[in-house]
Protein backbone atom coordinates (compact mmCIF):
# COMPACT_ATOMS: atom_id res chain seq x y z
CA UNK A 1 0.00 0.00 0.00
CA UNK A 2 2.54 2.38 1.30
CA UNK A 3 5.55 0.52 -0.95
CA UNK A 4 7.75 3.58 -2.91
CA UNK A 5 6.40 6.08 -0.95
CA UNK A 6 8.01 8.57 1.14
CA UNK A 7 6.16 9.84 4.28
CA UNK A 8 6.66 13.08 5.88
CA UNK A 9 5.93 13.15 9.79
CA UNK A 10 7.12 16.63 10.70
CA UNK A 11 4.63 18.96 12.38
CA UNK A 12 4.00 22.28 12.72
CA UNK A 13 5.99 22.71 15.84
CA UNK A 14 9.40 22.56 16.15
CA UNK A 15 11.81 21.46 19.21
CA UNK A 16 15.27 21.09 19.52
CA UNK A 17 16.75 17.86 21.68
CA UNK A 18 17.65 19.78 24.34
CA UNK A 19 13.55 21.17 24.66
CA UNK A 20 12.52 17.67 24.32
CA UNK A 21 15.07 16.13 26.76
CA UNK A 22 13.84 19.13 29.30
CA UNK A 23 10.66 18.67 28.18
CA UNK A 24 10.32 14.93 29.33
CA UNK A 25 12.21 15.27 32.15
CA UNK A 26 9.59 17.59 33.73
CA UNK A 27 7.03 15.50 32.71
CA UNK A 28 8.76 12.70 34.61
CA UNK A 29 9.57 15.07 37.41
CA UNK A 30 12.87 13.53 37.43
CA UNK A 31 16.22 16.41 36.78
CA UNK A 32 18.90 15.40 35.64
CA UNK A 33 21.62 17.24 34.45
CA UNK A 34 21.96 18.27 30.94
CA UNK A 35 25.56 18.68 29.38
CA UNK A 36 25.72 20.24 25.96
CA UNK A 37 28.51 18.43 24.22
CA UNK A 38 30.20 20.00 21.07
CA UNK A 39 29.46 18.02 17.92
CA UNK A 40 33.07 17.07 17.19
CA UNK A 41 33.30 15.76 21.15
CA UNK A 42 30.13 13.61 20.39
CA UNK A 43 31.65 12.13 17.25
CA UNK A 44 34.57 10.74 18.16
CA UNK A 45 33.07 9.14 21.10
CA UNK A 46 30.66 7.95 18.29
CA UNK A 47 32.94 6.34 17.02
CA UNK A 48 35.01 5.00 19.53
CA UNK A 49 31.68 3.39 20.56
CA UNK A 50 29.98 2.37 17.82
CA UNK A 51 32.22 -0.48 17.41
CA UNK A 52 30.37 -2.14 20.61
CA UNK A 53 27.72 -5.26 20.43
CA UNK A 54 24.72 -2.26 21.11
CA UNK A 55 25.99 1.06 20.71
CA UNK A 56 24.36 3.59 22.43
CA UNK A 57 25.33 6.19 19.99
CA UNK A 58 27.25 6.17 16.53
CA UNK A 59 29.00 8.84 14.24
CA UNK A 60 25.70 8.55 11.77
CA UNK A 61 23.30 9.16 15.27
CA UNK A 62 25.28 12.29 15.73
CA UNK A 63 25.52 13.45 12.21
CA UNK A 64 21.15 12.86 12.21
CA UNK A 65 20.82 14.94 15.30
CA UNK A 66 22.39 18.20 13.95
CA UNK A 67 20.21 18.00 11.12
CA UNK A 68 16.92 20.44 11.02
CA UNK A 69 13.91 18.19 10.14
CA UNK A 70 11.22 20.71 8.96
CA UNK A 71 8.25 20.07 7.02
CA UNK A 72 8.35 20.42 3.38
CA UNK A 73 5.54 21.26 0.81
CA UNK A 74 5.74 18.40 -1.06
CA UNK A 75 2.34 17.20 -2.70
CA UNK A 76 3.82 13.47 -3.52
CA UNK A 77 4.36 12.86 -0.30
CA UNK A 78 2.06 11.51 2.13
CA UNK A 79 1.89 12.87 5.60
CA UNK A 80 0.47 11.88 9.30
CA UNK A 81 -2.95 12.05 7.95
CA UNK A 82 -2.98 9.88 4.82
CA UNK A 83 -1.35 7.46 7.04
CA UNK A 84 -4.84 7.00 9.29
CA UNK A 85 -2.88 8.95 12.67
CA UNK A 86 -4.56 11.55 13.79
CA UNK A 87 -2.08 14.45 14.96
CA UNK A 88 -1.57 15.43 18.22
CA UNK A 89 0.42 18.16 20.10
CA UNK A 90 3.27 16.17 22.07
CA UNK A 91 2.04 18.20 25.00
CA UNK A 92 -1.53 17.07 24.73
CA UNK A 93 -0.56 12.85 24.72
CA UNK A 94 3.04 12.95 26.08
CA UNK A 95 1.51 12.27 29.74
CA UNK A 96 -0.50 9.29 28.57
CA UNK A 97 2.76 7.50 27.64
CA UNK A 98 5.37 9.05 30.19
CA UNK A 99 3.44 9.12 33.36
CA UNK A 100 5.01 5.60 34.09
CA UNK A 101 8.81 6.64 33.92
CA UNK A 102 8.10 9.01 37.44
CA UNK A 103 8.53 7.59 40.61
CA UNK A 104 5.42 5.75 41.88
CA UNK A 105 4.05 6.00 38.53
CA UNK A 106 0.76 8.48 38.16
CA UNK A 107 -0.15 8.03 41.50
CA UNK A 108 2.43 10.17 42.95
CA UNK A 109 0.95 13.61 42.61
CA UNK A 110 -2.63 11.56 44.08
CA UNK A 111 -3.23 12.83 47.84
CA UNK A 112 -4.79 10.57 49.75
CA UNK A 113 -5.20 7.33 47.45
CA UNK A 114 -3.47 4.94 49.39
Amino acid sequence: LYAGKTAQLAGPAEYTYKEVAEFVSDVISRRKPLVDVPVSVASTVGRLVEELVNPVLTRDMVAQMTENVLPHNNPEWLNITDLGIEPASMDRVSFEFLHRFRKGGHFTLVQGYH
